[in-house]
């Protein structure tokens, strides 16, 4: 690009010198030399002179530097414009001459504007050629500097390329014995003669080594102390191991187990629960299984807390200031701009899913983990950090050094060159444009690069912290891949870590002293011996407070345990905790055994003292509470149920005794199967009659409507046995229709009454007294006066229907029973709904229209009506077997008396019975 140009401005040279020449001749030889026309000829030859310099500086700097040429050619461009403006002028100065000469005039007529326009212009392009030339010097500097750098990194890539072959073994090898020495060396490139020991170790080793052989931490102690395997020592009896100095100080006495091992003392878990470590894996689990949400909500707390660790920063409570925090501390823009995106996202200003992925919350991490020591490193037992950590710092310390070096050239240069050569264009032209401006970039340079400076320092200060680390101590590196299964558990750490920490244990073991101390056998015995006897007492005592006494012997065992644990963090003494501790849970579980056995027993003599007489419920927690059953009762709120054969006089005048008794037998067993099924509690047989109750002793919810549900099996029961009693016909004789024609008819009534053990000091049953209970009597009583076989009181519909309603209830009555003043609403539960036919759903609609009309004293409507439902009664006299009336029947009558005798309009419903 140059070249050329160069070419083309030394032509017209050649030609601006041919012209000068010529103008020359046409100047009169007579003519002053002071005229204005010999001093600018005078200067022009000057200017080119000058123009002849520059452009021969210009042509061997190009030579030297051929890369210069993209920076010079808009100047040369800029000079070729100008050279051509002159050449110019010179031409028309020329043409003005020979015109003189033409008119043989010898005056000679110099144009001062002109003149004085040519000098300005010869002025301003001599300040550009300087700045030009300033520009030239500098740019051929920095090609040097980068020549010489480019030529040291060429070198420096060779070396390492030469060690990284070496290193990777990409040249043959061979083993050979030199000197009793097993060597590995590199062979000559003609394969003849020995080579070099391979640059990586361990390249040699003895032929023959006869010496005892110690554990690593034991050899790395050793090398510790510049001592060799003379200094160790083992006593005559095999018990001690020593270690002496050269000055004869004993170092280490160890006692030794079985002649041959020093056991291990263990000081702490292997590493501690980084917080925010432990947060970041909670985000990896979380980010893998797509909980975006919880994610970004853990991501201000790792920030945060990944900050907090920096020396002398203390991160702030609000997210938004951990951005410019961030970004003061020196983490790159990127990382930055990760940081923002995760907490909006967490604030919720940024969609979860629009958040930056796991693998860019790492790196952000990684960027300010930079900025401190790994935390591992501080601990007080275990320092310890990845190997990654060593050779990242590594690199940080040789990126960072090259740095200052380059800092450090690069400000000399500044100070030393380019400052002096910029005050020496100055100190000619002190407004020179180009030289004020290069000073002030230069300012800002060396003030950029000293602020940089520091900062490189700062970094180098926290980097040389971390190799600090490792000044006068024993290093061990060790696998933690669980590929190499160099891993197990320890006392302290039930997943498993890497086994070089055994290493480090042993090495603290013998430096500190704090040796395993073990008790005499015999001890352990005795120990053992002393807490079988205890726990076996404990374990069958019986008497008084036994449970507590029980638990006590719990306690014990704890207690032992954590004394032992208590007694070995404070003198390193080994206390039996396995053995007795195990053999105490033996003898217990053998004590356990014992007492299983003694009060199944119990359970057995108690349940067959009291399970004829009382529920099985009642004796099941007599036996589990323990307690002797005693006198005394206690309010609360049950159903109470009772049940009754119909015409059970009969039965017993015309059967046998034998045959009474088994069909109360066949009746009552099926009857009570059923009660306690539904949870009822029997209280007691009265011939014929089952007494029952719902909610005691096991307290119930929804014990008035089980009551109901039982009276309705019991009723569908019983036809299932007449049923079957219908084909007995020879095992009844005479009784056989009279058996198959049983009814029964079923009372009940929700309320508090009094349950417990009641009756004389030394027999008592276990029953319920109270109002409640007799009115639930007189209900199964007063069934026979409404021709119904299950009737209930309001309180116990009321009870049962929010239980479940599946149950069909119709309103017989409001009565006052024989004992009582108050008036009971009284309802017969006719079915489940889903057992009721068209018919009973219909006699039940049209009773219910003539109980309205009845109360309304509509005794002809009620008439009406009740004489629709008697035709549909699921009870028909003559043909429901043992039906002699139903409640359509009963009502029908009671219409006609009030009818006859109308009660007056005070009357409100009640009717009183006159007997039970």
């Amino acid at each position: 690009v140059v070249e050329p140009q160069l070419k083309a401005r030394q032509e017209e040279r050649e030609e601006l010198i041919s012209k000068l020449a010529e103008l020359k001749k046409g100047m009169p030889e007579s003519s002053s030399k002071d005229q204005p026309g010999h001093e600018v000829l005078a200067k022009l030859e000057a200017k080119i002179e000058e123009l002849d310099e520059i452009i021969g500086n210009f042509k061997k700097t190009l030579e030297a530097n051929p890369t210069i040429a993209s920076v010079v050619e808009p100047q040369l461009k800029a000079r070729q414009v100008e050279r051509a403006e002159l050449v110019a002028q010179l031409s028309e100065f020329q043409s003005e001459e020979d015109d003189a000469k033409a008119k043989s005039t010898v005056e000679v007529v110099i144009d001062d504007k002109r003149v004085a326009e040519i000098q300005s212009n010869i002025k301003r392009t001599s300040e550009e050629l300087s700045s030009l030339t300033l520009k030239l010097t500098d740019a051929a500097r920095g090609l040097a500097e980068n020549r010489t750098k480019l030529e040291a990194v060429q070198s420096d890539f060779s070396l390492r390329e030469s060690n990284l072959m070496e290193l990777q073994g990409s040249f043959e090898t061979e083993l050979i014995e030199s000197d009793g020495r097993l060597r590995l060396v590199s062979k000559h490139r003609d394969g003849e003669g020995n080579g070099s020991l391979v640059p990586s170790f361990p390249n040699e080793m003895p032929l023959n080594y006869e010496r005892n052989y110690y554990t690593l931490g034991l050899e790395a102690l050793l090398a510790y102390y510049g001592l060799d395997h003379d200094a160790v020592k083992v006593s005559e009896d095999d018990k001690r191991l020593v270690i002496t100095s050269r000055e004869g100080e004993e170092l280490v006495n160890a006692p030794m187990t079985e002649k041959q091992f020093v056991e291990v003392n263990w000081f702490s878990r292997w590493s501690a629960q980084i917080p925010e470590v432990v947060a970041l894996r909670d985000a990896r689990k979380l980010y893998g299984d797509k909980r975006s949400k919880e994610y970004v909500d853990l991501c201000p707390k790792i920030i945060r807390g990944f900050i907090s660790r920096i020396k002398d920063v203390d991160a702030p409570s609000d997210d938004y200031k951990l951005i410019q925090l961030l970004s003061e501390i020196g983490v790159s823009d990127e990382h930055v701009d990760v940081a923002k995106k995760l907490l909006a996202a967490a604030s919720g200003e940024l969609p979860v899913a629009d958040a930056p992925s796991f693998d860019e919350l790492r790196a952000l991490t990684v960027a300010i983990e930079y900025y401190f020591l790994p935390v591992t490193l501080e601990s007080a037992y275990n320092p310890m950090c990845g190997m990654k950590d060593v050779l990242d710092f590594d690199r940080y310390m040789m990126q960072r050094t090259s740095d200052l070096s380059n800092l450090d050239e690069m400000l000399s240069k500044i100070r030393n060159d380019f400052i002096p050569q910029i005050k020496s264009v100055l100190k000619e032209n002190p407004e020179h444009p180009e030289a004020l401006a290069k000073m002030k970039e230069v300012n800002i340079a060396l003030a950029t690069n000293e602020g940089e400076r520091v900062k490189v320092l700062e970094e180098l200060e926290l980097l040389n912290s971390f190799f600090t680390k490792f000044n006068n101590a024993i290093v061990f590196i060790g696998p933690e891949e669980k590929t190499f299964q160099d891993l197990a558990p320890t006392p302290f750490d039930s997943a498993d870590v890497p086994k070089v920490s055994v290493h480090g244990n042993l090495v603290k073991t013998l430096t500190s002293g704090l040796y395993l101390k073990r008790l005499p056998e015999w001890l352990d015995h005795l120990v053992t011996l002393s807490f079988c006897i205890v726990l076996a007492f404990i374990s069958v005592y019986s008497g008084p407070k036994a449970s507590l006494v029980q638990i006590g012997g719990l306690l014990i065992q704890v207690s032992y345990v954590l004394l032992a644990f208590f007694v070995f963090s404070e003198t390193h003494v080994l206390w039996p905790v396995v053995t007795p501790t195990c053999a105490g849970l033996s003898t217990s579980f053998v004590g356990l055994g014992v007492m299983l056995v003694i009060e199944q027993k119990a359970k057995g003599r108690l349940k067959g003292m009291f399970g004829s007489y009382v529920s099985q419920d009642l004796v099941d927690q007599m036996v589990e509470s323990g307690e002797e059953p005693s006198l005394g009762g206690e309010e609360t709120k049950i159903t109470a149920f009772f049940s009754d054969v119909q015409a059970f006089s009969s039965f017993s005048e015309l059967l046998t005794p034998t045959g009474l008794v088994d069909l109360m037998n066949e009746y009552l067993t099926a009857m009570t199967n059923i009660l306690q099924e539904e949870r009822g509690t029997l209280d007691k047989y009265i011939g014929d009659a089952i007494v029952a109750m719902y909610g005691a002793p096991i307290p119930m919810d929804d014990h008035a409507y089980q009551s109901v549900r039982t009276a309705l099996l019991m009723q569908a029961r019983q036809l299932e046995l007449r049923e079957k009693w219908s084909h007995e016909a020879e095992k009844w004789g005479a009784c056989y229709e009279l058996v198959s024609m049983m009814q029964t008819r079923i009372g009940c009534n929700t309320g508090t009454a009094t349950v417990g053990n009641m009756g004389a000091l030394d027999r008592f049953n276990y029953t319920m007294m109270g109002d409640m209970v007799n009115l639930a009597a007189r209900c199964e009583s007063g069934a026979k006066a409404y021709g119904a076989y299950i009737m209930i009181t309001e309180e116990t519909k009321d009870a049962a229907v929010p239980t479940k309603d599946d149950i069909a209830y119709r309103y017989l009555d409001k009565i006052v029973v024989k004992g009582r003043s108050q008036p009971v609403a009284m309802y017969e539960p006719t079915g489940f709904k889903n057992d009721l036919t068209q018919e009973t759903q219909d006699c039940l609609d049209c009773f219910q229209q003539g109980i309205d009309k009845y109360l309304l004293q509509d005794w002809k409507g009620a008439l009406k009506m009740f004489e629709k439902a008697k035709d549909l009664e699921p009870n028909k006299p003559g043909i429901s077997p043992g039906v002699k009336d139903n409640p359509s029947m009963i009502l029908i009558d009671r219409c006609h008396v009030m009818k006859d005798n109308p009660p007056g309009d005070d009357w409100d419903g009640v009717y009183v019975m006159t007997s039970k």
